[in-house]
This record gives C-alpha cells, sequence and structure tokens, in this order.
C-alpha cells in the first residue's frame, strides 16, 4: 500500500540567464510499513526564451547534463553551492576520444553561471577533460572521479586540491519519479 499526500507545489519562476520554472513539491508517503516518509521533489523546465540552449547545438549529452546545472544554479541549493564551494571549473569534453573534438564548458561556481566555451576571466580553479560518456557517469554519480582520474578516463590540470572539491554532489539530481 502507498498512501500520498501533497503538502505544497508551487511553480516559481526564476531570472537567471536561461529563463526557468521551478515546480517545488512537498509531500508526505505512507509505505506499507506504516511509516510516513518526507520527500521534496524538484523539477526543472526552461521556459519560453529567444536563446538557444547549450544541448540545442551540441550532439554531446553532457551538454543536457551542464544545461540542468545552469537551471540548478540559479536555486536556493545551486545558490549555497556557489558560496561553498567558489571555483571555477572548465571542462573539456569529446565526443569519443579525448584531445579531440572537444567542447569546453565553464561552470563557473563563484557566479553561479554555466558557459559554453573557454574561460575568459583568467584561469579556471581547475581543467578537466573527459569524453562525453566519461563525464556523464562521473556527473551522476556511476563512477567515482578518483577512480575516473586513477584510469585516464579524466584529465586534470590547475589545482588538484580544487580539483578534489569536483564531486557529483554539485550536479542535481534526477527526479526518480
Amino acid at each position: 500500500m502507498l498512501v500520498c499526500v501533497i503538502i505544497s507545489a508551487k511553480a516559481v519562476s526564476y531570472r537567471s540567464p536561461i529563463p526557468t520554472l521551478l515546480l517545488s513539491i512537498t509531500l508526505k508517503a505512507l509505505i506499507s510499513n506504516n511509516k510516513w516518509y518526507d520527500y521534496d521533489i524538484f523539477f526543472y523546465a526552461p521556459a519560453h526564451s529567444s536563446k538557444k540552449s547549450m544541448a540545442s547545438s551540441s550532439q554531446l549529452k553532457s551538454a543536457a547534463l551542464l544545461d540542468q546545472m545552469k537551471l540548478h544554479l540559479a536555486t536556493d541549493v545551486g545558490k549555497e553551492l556557489t558560496k561553498k564551494i567558489n571555483l571555477v571549473y572548465q571542462f573539456n569534453i569529446a565526443p569519443k576520444k579525448i584531445g579531440f573534438n572537444e567542447e569546453i564548458y565553464v561552470v563557473d561556481l563563484k557566479k553561479g553561471q554555466v558557459t559554453k566555451g573557454p574561460y575568459e576571466g583568467g584561469k579556471p580553479d581547475a581543467m578537466f577533460s573527459f569524453t562525453d560518456g566519461d563525464f556523464v557517469k562521473v556527473a551522476t554519480g556511476k563512477m567515482n572521479p578518483q577512480i575516473a582520474f586513477m584510469r585516464g578516463a579524466m584529465k586534470i590540470k590547475g589545482s588538484l586540491s580544487a580539483a578534489q572539491k569536483f564531486t557529483p554532489d554539485i550536479f542535481p539530481k534526477p527526479s526518480k519519479m
């Protein structure tokens, strides 16, 4: 038996580089063991915009994930993350082999921005090179970043202490529903 009670649901429009709509649902669920569990579910959707997303101009699966990251950084959770980490990461993502036909993305956790193209504010704190598939695995928590580095699936340039703060926790969690 599963009983769900929606406690609250709200849609909030954010002003960010890409206008977004966040639907936040808080619910309580009664599972068969007669215990109530609290769940917070967040849904992100791009609002109508004349700007193209990064994913629309790319064949990489990583581009869609980085679009979600852009939306995530506009939320309260994303703003806390920006304050906590305060670093700039550059990702060079190749379709098949590191170093070939790479697309470059910057996740600026100082300003709370995600952009396509090389970092223009000096040097990023850490620069990572991945194949598209390996980036998705690391970002979704299916591959440990340290294991990826040791296997050669991830190359790092820049500060290793900054690179160690790169974990799957900085990415938004996909909805389970």
